[in-house]
């Protein structure tokens, strides 16, 4: 039986998406999975299968420290302890993931995370080779 693995982050909106994914496809496939990225003819999984999630995040910081750096250092902290940024949005503290419905859905000790050059991090692929190596690893379901 085959493992298919949906591929899918920001990296989907660059110009040269089709070469991301057929560099994410050939690494599903030196593990012995099948890589489906957005952008080809085959269809996402069905959302409604209890599925692992395999993530990675090109920045290591945490969520809180990533937002500072991009609003300027202008958060304010809350009497509550949490953080609020300009717009008065609320910037959850969990760590380096951006919100609790991705905390919540990725499996446990399934996260990368790496810093890697601001220029790099929609591009480089070692962070992907590392999660489909964990993919790889778990029996199919």
């Amino acid at each position: 039986m085959c493992k298919l693995v949906y591929l899918t982050g920001p990296d989907v909106f660059l110009p040269n998406a089709r070469q991301i994914g057929a560099g994410k496809r050939a690494i599903c496939a030196r593990h012995g999975l099948v890589g489906v990225y957005p952008n080809d003819e085959e269809h996402a999984p069905d959302p409604t299968l209890a599925r692992p999630i395999f993530a990675h995040l090109n920045d290591a910081q945490p969520f809180v420290d990533r937002v500072a750096a991009f609003s300027g250092d202008t958060l304010r902290r809350l009497p509550i302890g949490e953080h609020e940024d300009s717009d008065g949005m609320a910037i959850e503290p969990f760590g380096p993931h951006d919100d609790l419905t991705l905390a919540g859905a990725i499996a446990d000790r399934c996260l990368i995370t790496a810093s890697v050059a601001p220029a790099e991090r929609y591009t480089v692929l070692w962070t992907d080779e590392r999660c489909v190596e964990r993919a790889a690893a778990q029996p199919v379901r």
